[in-house]
């Protein structure tokens, strides 16, 4: 219906043509920059979290790392942790 309003969450009145889509490319665009940021900072969270267990585990190989300036090694490490956690959540499920 062309001039009815319609209330919004915050109730303000909102006109809209009846041919007018109520979802436009700029929210589908919206949404999927939201998934994407938030895909990317679980993997960050998950790195981070493997970062400090590695460094309260193995203080060792971090340090050895920092002060030779070779990240293989910590690298490597932090590679395991994360292979040691996904098989650890595989086998839990």
């Amino acid at each position: 219906m062309i001039g009815v309003p319609k209330a919004s969450l915050i109730q303000i009145p909102i006109f809209r043509a009846a041919d007018s889509p109520i979802y436009t490319r700029k929210v589908r665009y919206q949404r999927v920059g939201l998934s994407l940021i938030g895909a990317i900072a679980l993997i960050v969270v998950i790195i981070a979290t493997a970062a400090v267990w590695l460094f309260l585990t193995n203080p060792v190989t971090v340090a050895t790392a920092v002060s030779e300036g070779e990240v293989s090694p910590f690298v490597r490490n932090l590679a395991e942790v994360l292979m040691q956690a996904l098989e650890g959540l595989l086998k839990y499920l």
